[in-house]
């Protein structure tokens, strides 16, 4: 669905209907579509009318497909409104099923379904809701993609569960979110997004916003007019966070989340709390821990901290020490769908998510400081699987050899590499025009390097950190 009203609609008539909803990516291409449709088990698509091109090269009978017209009748809509009104207590009677299955990549092998429960969704949205303080006097401004967490919960859901309002834009655009946020009769007051969307918003405030007059007559516009700024999905740059400052008066609120349990760690409200390169302390009814690998200890890992939104716990910690980060609490999902093992791997012995990112802790917020796996790359708010990435490149029957990986990228947070093995000296344009055929437009690659050979191990494994290294000497990891 496009992103406005429609999405909402049929998403909560699916619920309301006791069905399971699974949104999928305008810009997949039909191989992915066609992936996530058999993978979930859909029994419907449902579509608008000015997207069903996109099923055209998509496996499914017609039968099965439910279009949507581009403008809803108003009685349809009254409709709605009547159904939610009737049934605003529908989450007391299902909370127990399964609402929603968000695609994400997972390290190896297929895209995995993360499977929410309308129990697990609502304490997503109640926490961000109290975390954030909305309420019915807020307007959300809205840009981001619909079949992500962060669009999904933190944008639509819980300002709406806050009765708030919601102006939708039908995709990101700098020039559309400015003409927004300086139009005199809008009430947008919270702004959310990933660390890209605001450098793109910086470079074109820059390039239009020319004289120190102008600058300062908007700066002094939304410092009073916007309430909240937040990042996240991806490392925030300080020099992002400091020209934002600079360009609105605001500091932006920097979270922490996942698909596998939405927010989970976040700077606090007021401003003056907020701390640079810190996510800050764990979201209402989120426990989290930093464990060490031992294998002593029961299920191979030693708890060194732990912490809620008010309390922390040392048991064997030193500041400027770090390990892996570990979630729990009610937003935690469900499963991934049809993947018993891969789920069972995923937890504790003892019920924690395994997050499989590397966080700090300075004895008052906590620190992200990367991916345990060199094969998920963070870009502009995707986590983007390099092994994917990587099996979509061998299909090219030029390509003998390749290996992916990120490099730090102010603008995305990190950009995608794919290094190649060709006899026939492919450009990176037409490496982007096949993968864009395989794999979603965040994973395709941004930069392409020609080599000789990839070095491998033993076991015939590539060390991609001392590869990356080798083929970028001069530039230094991320600290964030």
């Amino acid at each position: 669905m496009p992103n406005d009203h429609r999405y909402a609609v049929c998403q909560w008539a699916a619920w309301l209907s006791g069905l399971c909803a699974v949104p999928l990516h305008q810009g997949l291409p039909a191989s992915l579509l066609d992936y996530h449709i058999k993978d979930s088990q859909s029994e419907l698509v449902i579509v608008s009318e000015d997207l069903l091109g996109k099923l055209a090269d998509v496996r499914i009978d017609q039968d099965k497909i439910i279009v949507i017209p581009e403008l809803m009748e108003e009685s349809t809509l009254e409709a709605a409104k009547k159904a939610l009104s009737d049934e605003q207590h529908f989450i007391f009677k299902l909370r127990d099923r399964d609402a929603q299955i968000v695609y994400t990549s997972g390290t190896t092998g297929s895209p995995k379904g993360v499977v929410t429960s309308h129990r697990q969704i609502h304490a997503q949205t109640a926490a961000v809701v109290s975390e954030w303080a909305l309420t019915a006097d807020d307007t959300v401004l809205h840009h981001l993609p619909l079949h992500h967490v962060h669009g999904i919960v933190n944008a639509l859901m819980a300002p709406l569960y806050a009765q708030a309002k919601v102006r939708m834009l039908p995709k990101f655009s700098p020039d559309e979110v400015w003409r927004e946020l300086l139009r005199e009769d809008s009430t947008v007051n919270v702004l959310m997004g990933v660390p890209t969307t605001y450098a793109k918003l910086i470079d074109f405030a820059r390039e239009r916003f020319l004289s120190s007059g102008e600058k300062a007559s908007i700066r002094d516009l939304l410092q009073v007019k916007l309430r909240l700024c937040t990042c996240g999905s991806a490392s925030l740059p300080d020099s992002i966070l400091e020209a934002w400052r600079e360009l609105t008066g605001h500091m932006l609120l920097e979270r922490y989340g996942m698909s596998e349990f939405g927010m989970g760690l976040g700077n606090p409200l007021a401003e003056e709390g907020r701390k640079v390169g810190f996510v800050g302390r764990p979201f209402p009814g989120i426990e989290v821990r930093i464990s060490r690998r031992d294998a002593y200890s029961k299920g191979g890992l030693k708890t060194l901290i732990q912490a809620d939104k008010y309390s922390t716990r040392t048991i064997e910690y030193e500041e400027g020490g770090n390990g892996d980060l570990l979630i729990r609490g009610p937003q935690v999902f469900s499963s991934y769908f049809n993947r018993p093992e891969e789920t069972k791997k995923s937890f504790t012995h003892d019920g924690w998510f395994i997050t499989g990112d590397i966080a700090s802790f300075d004895g008052e917020a906590f620190k992200i400081l990367g991916r345990s796996s060199v094969d998920i790359i963070k870009r502009g708010g995707y986590k983007v699987s390099a092994l994917e990435v990587e099996r979509a490149l061998l299909q090219h029957p030029e390509i003998s050899e390749a290996a992916v990986f990120g490099i730090p990228d102010v603008v995305y947070g990190e950009k995608i590499v794919a290094a190649i093995v060709t006899p026939k000296g492919l450009v990176l344009s037409q490496v982007q025009e096949f993968c864009a055929k395989h794999v979603p437009p965040s994973s395709v690659p941004n930069e392409l390097v020609i080599v000789e050979s990839i070095p491998r191990n033993a076991l015939g494994k590539v060390n991609k950190v001392e590869f990356k290294t080798k083929l970028f000497p001069n530039i230094k990891g991320v600290d964030k």
